[in-house]
């Protein structure tokens, strides 16, 4: 055999070997959001010989604080874990990654816990009346923590040309206000967040159409007379202010016959 038909034969013997063995993450952890005092899993799953956990404050041990570690069952190469951790807010943020390791190489995969202290307000409604005048209605949130003793809720309107209508603060769970630029077929969002000093709600958010009071004008009209003594009246309705008919025409032609 050629010495260098040799080596390559070598070469891709080797290589499809070691191939094998190569580490893969298959089933990565992925980011949480939890409230605090929660417990939390995170779960990966990949190809190797084995797995350990890492947080961005180093690696994971029986040791760790509020962190429990359940090894899966490892057959055929492939090797499982389930990190559990307590959502702490000094957790928050944190980064949870599992790396897989080979004979030679390593693969890695992870993501982040965001720890909530307060949840999303509930029941959010929001209304505009044909007199520009708005309501804004919410219930309180369902998680609250229990060193928090009160809560904010800021209140946002905005058109649909993202200019902020309303911003304010607000302690009640309802407001109301008379807004007084309105433009009849535009659709209108308010979101509503609550807060206190320290930490921040995600928002709840929710449309509305705003359709004014429409009505309907003659723009134009024909009246034609016929041979026989009949006429008929051609005619065309402008609709305004229906957020479904906004700026169209409507032609008709209406025939009355002579008697």
């Amino acid at each position: 055999m050629d010495l260098s038909l040799g080596i390559l034969v070598y070469l891709v013997i080797y290589f499809l070997r070691t191939a094998e063995s190569f580490p893969k993450v298959t089933d990565p952890p992925v980011s949480m959001t939890a409230f605090v005092d929660t417990w939390v899993s995170f779960h990966c799953e990949g190809e190797g010989d084995t797995l350990v956990w890492q947080t961005s404050e180093g690696p994971v041990t029986d040791e760790s604080r509020n962190i429990s570690i359940y090894p899966g069952i490892t057959t055929s190469g492939i090797v499982n874990s389930t990190l559990v951790i307590l959502a702490k807010y000094e957790n928050d943020g944190l980064f949870i990654g599992c790396i897989i390791f080979g004979s030679s190489m390593i693969d890695s995969a992870g993501g982040n816990l965001y720890v909530k202290a307060i949840g999303p307000v509930e029941d959010l409604f929001f209304n505009i009346s044909m007199n520009e005048y708005a309501i804004v209605v919410w219930n309180p949130p369902s998680f609250v923590a229990d060193n928090i003793n009160s809560l904010l809720y800021r209140v946002v309107i905005i058109n649909d040309n993202d200019k902020a209508l309303v911003d304010i603060v607000t302690a009640e769970w309802e407001y109301e206000v008379s807004i007084d630029i309105l433009n009849i077929c535009s659709i209108y969002t308010v979101s509503v967040t609550a807060y206190d000093e320290k930490y921040t709600s995600d928002s709840s958010i929710i449309q509305e159409e705003y359709i004014g009071e429409y009505f309907a004008s003659i723009v134009n009209n024909i009246v034609s007379v016929e041979e026989t003594g009949s006429f008929a009246v051609e005619f065309t309705i402008k609709l305004e202010g229906n957020p479904r008919l906004c700026n169209n025409v409507v032609r008709g032609i209406t025939r009355l016959i002579n008697p």
